[in-house]
């Protein structure tokens, strides 16, 4: 079970119930988790408060960072289909492409808010197979 919290992660280990913490000491580029995802490889993805992700490989415990801009922006939510990741932002909505280690699009200002909405756990994909809700 992993928990994400303002000064890290941490994973609970419910048959021996232990835990770990996870933090910037522990290999973390930042503390703020702001969003997680499992993938189908068992890879936390972490969504961090500048806009960084990292990934967690539980089977080596390593963290690999991924810089996606230089400005300072949330990661609010993923959204993970084989090889694409779609992550959720401040901003809009970007595709990475986990094989070639790179963002190929961005769309941003998808609506323009007059007020912050109420904060809402899911996105929607629409793809020519159909569409996912994570």
């Amino acid at each position: 079970i992993y928990t994400g919290t303002s000064g890290g992660f941490f994973i609970y280990n419910k048959f021996n119930r232990n835990y770990e913490i996870i933090n910037n000491t522990s290999g973390l580029s930042y503390n703020d988790i702001r969003s997680m995802k499992v993938s189908e490889g068992g890879k936390l993805w972490v969504g961090l408060g500048n806009g960084f992700i990292d990934i967690f490989d539980s089977k080596n415990e390593k963290v690999k960072t991924i810089i996606i801009d230089v400005q300072d922006f949330t990661i609010n939510d993923f959204a993970i289909k084989g090889n694409e990741v779609y992550f959720a932002t401040d901003f809009g909505i970007s595709q990475y492409l986990i094989d070639k280690n790179e963002v190929k699009s961005t769309f941003r200002k998808l609506v323009h808010l007059t007020e912050t909405p109420p904060l809402k756990r899911y996105i929607f994909l629409v793809m020519k197979s159909g569409w996912e809700q994570t």
